[in-house]
């Protein structure tokens, strides 16, 4: 799994929904951008966006993959809950965000506290 560095600023960026009409050689990927805080070990809160395909937005499939996530950086999984991680907003995914998608099943980009 690889963390994504992209230039993340919801929920303008990546292609407008208006272009999907103008570009029809574009095959966008409609995804789920789901807000997540978790308090560290250390008493930082980490936060971060778990993204997800639009019709794989079930509440426990995007937990299960907040806790792969947080298990490959050596921190408890077990914490997190629907409390911790919750529907934001859905977007356009920018092709980096696409890719990874489509290697993992999801994508995380790291906002806050992630080292």
């Amino acid at each position: 799994m690889r963390v994504l560095d992209v230039q993340w600023h919801p929920p303008h960026r990546g292609l407008p929904h208006w272009a999907i009409d103008h570009f029809p050689d574009v095959n966008p990927m409609k995804i789920a951008v789901f807000d997540t805080y978790v308090t560290r070990p250390d008493g930082r809160l980490m936060h971060f966006d778990i993204l997800v395909p639009d019709a794989s937005r079930a509440q426990e499939q995007v937990l299960a993959f907040g806790r792969k996530y947080l298990a490959a950086r050596g921190l408890p999984a077990h914490q997190l809950s629907a409390e911790e991680c919750r529907f934001c907003h859905m977007e356009i995914a920018p092709e980096p965000v696409v890719e990874e998608i489509d290697r993992e099943g999801f994508a995380i980009i790291e906002l806050a506290n992630c080292e």
